[in-house]
């Protein structure tokens, strides 16, 4: 089989199955597969280790058997962004599996922003309005992508690296991409923030969207992106779509300890909650401001996990922190919003 008509097959799989908020993110450029007559795994190897991402792309009762055999293949896998049915297939085969954070999910067709308990989110929307940003909704504009491709530049230039991050987080394209949904916001006649949206099939139907790239200028009015992500949510209701998957907050509430659901690494749980704790790596990457942001949102909680054979992985996570940043971003552990 041809790499254009793995590409197809793929793409099917994904459409009828591929219901992981990080789903479409398995079919970004530089990644490896494992095929399989049920679905596929993305992978990459940084070696020694390998690197799966999310869920396999299968029907929900493949997902044993397809964990099995890639397990088979190669057995030193640390699995990353996988939800319970994943984590349950891997913990009957011998895998470490622990928390890696929490997933935001908001059902549009319930959702409201009323309540004391949203006024924070509110009060943001509130800023950026009264500021005059506008939403637009915009493709095929070679402007708009220009524009766009400037502000990351200028929003990377306040991060620690240069480079964007990719893997559990993927690199925007900015040209019209497939069924991505890009929102821009305006001040004016200037363009000061956007917010791409990545599509969740389910049963070759979008079921949801996931902002996955935001970005915004150093001085774009405050609350530019929850507005932005406000006006999406509008549109998205009216079209009848779903869920709005907020994304991952990375080592957020971490209570292996206490639910004790799987065959956990303690090593590893102390480890996640240090790094979610530290200065340093917040100071380098933002855990708890990630989390500050999103939980505004006081939206449903889902727990996400990772799984190795390491009782303590750190040699994976470390090898990998250095590699993904060698190759192209830093620690691939979360989206950069």
């Amino acid at each position: 089989m041809d790499a254009e008509e793995n590409l197809n097959r793929r793409w099917a799989y994904l459409k009828k199955y591929g219901d992981n908020s990080l789903g479409f993110h398995t079919l970004q450029n530089g990644l490896q597969y494992f095929d399989d007559p049920c679905g596929y795994i993305a992978y990459k190897d940084f070696w020694p280790f390998r690197f799966a991402l999310c869920d396999p792309v299968c029907d929900a009762t493949d997902i044993a058997i397809m964990a099995q055999r890639f397990d088979n293949e190669h057995g030193n896998i640390t699995f990353f962004h996988i939800t319970a049915k994943m984590a349950e297939a891997l913990d009957r085969l011998g895998y470490y599996v622990n928390e890696s954070g929490e997933e935001m999910v908001i059902d549009l067709a319930t959702y409201g922003f009323s309540g004391r308990r949203k006024e924070d989110i509110r009060n943001l929307h509130n800023r950026a309005r009264c500021a005059g940003v506008s939403v637009r909704e915009i493709y095929g504009n070679m402007q708009a992508y220009e524009e766009a491709r400037k502000i990351t530049g200028q929003w990377l230039q306040n991060k620690i690296t240069t480079n964007e991050l990719w893997f559990i987080t993927r690199q925007p394209v900015y040209n019209d991409f497939f069924s991505v949904r890009k929102f821009y916001g305006y001040l004016d006649d200037k363009m000061v923030a956007y917010v791409y949206f990545d599509p969740v099939w389910d049963g070759n139907e979008i079921s949801g969207y996931c902002p996955s790239i935001l970005r915004c200028l150093p001085d774009a009015p405050k609350g530019a992106l929850p507005w932005i992500i406000h006006e999406a949510m509008e549109k998205f209701k009216a079209e009848k779509i779903g869920k709005l998957f907020l994304g991952l907050m990375p080592l957020y509430n971490i209570e292996d300890d206490t639910h004790n659901i799987y065959h956990y690494s303690p090593e590893t749980m102390r480890l996640m909650r240090w790094i979610y704790a530290s200065r340093f790596s917040n100071w380098f990457y933002g855990f708890k401001n990630l989390a500050f942001h999103k939980l505004r949102y006081r939206a449903e909680r889902r727990k996400i996990y990772m799984a190795t054979r390491s009782r303590f992985p750190v040699c994976q996570l470390s090898f990998s922190a250095f590699m993904v940043g060698f190759f192209g971003g830093r620690f691939f552990f979360g989206p950069n919003r």
